[in-house]
């Protein structure tokens, strides 16, 4: 271990030395990696860039003279340069970049983003509203509003999908279902909305629970429901259609969702995966769904898969559509077509979609699903990922090198010391009943070259113990700054999520404390020149 983290210090001044002493190069751009296909529709290079940022900051109840702070994440989601041309706020708010030190950077390439800070200081606890503008060369929307609210909770809706819902192609005859999931994202008041119509030229249909026509939905502050949408091709062709909401939700009060499909010709072939886990098996074919476990790989077969009259299928075509967000595995190739497999580097959902052809080259008018739902059932499991800026790439062998530690507090506890702290040097030490293994906490990765995770496992935590949760960032190796983000789940369910703290080399982050078996958690987000006491 120790011998790894010196041989990147030695190979960051190798490389130095070797980019000093070669002319500069113009950068090549490539845009392979910013494209990737979510659903099986037709899809044309449109060569615009695209903003994709909230529609609003709620900041609750403000006291005065307090401050707080809300983050807005502006992504480019379109395929070429997004051009930042500047934020204006209206209101009593202030903006920051805490990013970048000199202020907005003046454009955004495919794929990348930037987080805002907005604050608010309160001087009476009266409503205050206003809105922050961003200008930039989006075609669609050359002046993207957030709309910031403080001290004031109004009924508020999100909409998942917010543009519309893909079908892709569906065989005629078949039904495909789609959700449409609907957030009352207001904290103290109900959100009303109802279907106000569904339109189009037939095919698509709305579930019972909200077909009725006219029917309000009452949605309490936070509370979730999902909408069924279906759809039927009769025929071989496109299918348009929108569904209209209409809420109380006074910024936004009618949303039009898009329905788009197509039904293919009847002859497809049916792609069907077999999964393979510690936890099992299931088989998708279509749709299927598993459990996995955090560091585990799945293995994945489409030789379940079938041609109709007789013919064999002669191509696979398996895509990841979905991961979890602090995470870039993709599918492993394990030799033949047929089969692939999936690391499962996070806890989190995975989707795995899988396409085949016949020998004739018609393509599966529906993919087969998988969904791996990947979780821990230990009492304590604590994750940490990082991002740094100047590391452009997770996949080579250098990066920074951040670790995680877990510290049992009590007499003779200190950081980054045996017995009581568990990191990298320490993966599994001996706590609680000498020998027992189940009240002992584990490592699982050490990564020494940028991105994560690492995770520490604890089964059976003591009584009357206060475990507490750090990050110290070993070293830089020459890529500078990096945001860490740390998870802490309490018997699998997510209980705090730090996200994005900004260290430099050498600097120790004080994220938490759990106390046990109360379960309950101190946050102390405390960054520090190095260990404490060192």
């Amino acid at each position: 271990m120790f011998e790894q983290r010196i041989w990147h210090v030695v190979m960051m001044g190798v490389l130095a030395l070797a980019v000093a002493g070669c002319p500069e190069d113009e950068p090549v751009l490539s845009y392979s990696d910013f494209f990737e296909p979510w659903d099986m529709s037709p899809y044309e290079f449109d060569g615009q860039p695209m903003l994709e940022a909230p529609e609003r900051l709620i900041f609750e109840d403000v006291a005065p003279g307090d401050v707080e702070v809300r983050e807005a994440e502006l992504i480019n989601v379109g395929r070429t340069r997004l051009a930042l041309f500047g934020i204006e706020l209206e209101g009593p708010f202030d903006v920051d970049y805490p990013e970048f030190l000199d202020g907005l950077p003046g454009e955004l390439m495919p794929g990348e983003s930037i987080l805002v800070q907005v604050s608010y200081q309160a001087l009476t606890d009266e409503a205050v509203q206003g809105v922050m503008r961003v200008r930039t060369n989006d075609p669609q929307k050359e002046v993207h509003e957030i709309h910031l609210l403080a001290n004031t909770d109004l009924p508020c809706l999100e909409v998942e999908p917010a543009e519309g819902v893909r079908f892709g192609m569906v065989a005629r005859g078949q039904q495909v279902e789609r959700e449409v999931r609907l957030r009352n994202c207001s904290r103290e008041v109900e959100t009303r909305v109802r279907v106000s119509s569904l339109e189009g030229d037939g095919g698509f249909r709305m579930s019972q629970q909200a077909a009725e026509e006219g029917q309000e939905h009452v949605l309490a502050a936070g509370e979730t429901m999902l909408l069924g949408v279906s759809f039927l091709p009769t025929e071989s062709r496109p299918y348009r259609g929108r569904l209209v909401l209409e809420s109380n939700d006074l910024l936004v009060p009618e949303r039009e969702l898009a329905l788009v499909g197509e039904g293919a010709p009847p002859v497809c072939p049916t792609a069907v995966i077999h999964a393979q886990g510690v936890e099992g098996q299931a088989q998708a074919a279509p749709q299927g769904q598993m459990v996995g476990r955090p560091l585990e790989t799945i293995g994945l077969s489409g030789e379940g898969s079938r041609a109709d009259d007789g013919q064999a299928v002669v191509a696979y075509e398996w895509t990841l559509v979905e991961r979890p967000g602090d995470t870039q595995v993709q599918l492993a190739e394990v030799g033949d077509e047929a089969w692939r497999q999936l690391y499962l580097e996070l806890v989190g959902r995975y989707v795995v979609e899988l396409h085949v052809i016949d020998a004739e080259g018609t393509r599966s008018c529906e993919p087969a699903r998988m969904v791996v739902d990947t979780r821990t059932d230990r009492d304590i499991h604590v994750q940490l990922v990082w991002d740094t800026p100047s590391d452009s790439s997770r996949t080579d062998r250098s990066g920074s090198d951040v670790d995680l530690h877990l510290l049992r507090d009590g007499p003779g506890a200190r950081w980054n010391t045996d017995p009581w702290d568990c990191f990298w040097q320490n993966k599994t030490p001996d706590w609680g009943v000498p020998g027992d293994l189940r009240d002992n906490p584990g490592l699982d990765i050490d990564k020494v070259d940028g991105w994560g995770p690492e995770n520490i496992n604890l089964d059976q935590p003591e009584h009357g113990v206060r475990y507490r949760v750090g990050v110290y960032y070993f070293s830089d190796h020459g890529f500078g700054e990096s945001f860490a983000t740390v998870r802490l789940y309490l018997g699998g369910t997510l209980q705090l999520e730090m996200r994005r703290r900004r260290l430099t080399h050498h600097q120790f982050w004080e994220v938490a404390d759990v106390m046990w078996p109360e379960r309950t958690i101190e946050v102390r987000d405390r960054v520090l020149s190095d260990f404490p006491g060192f």
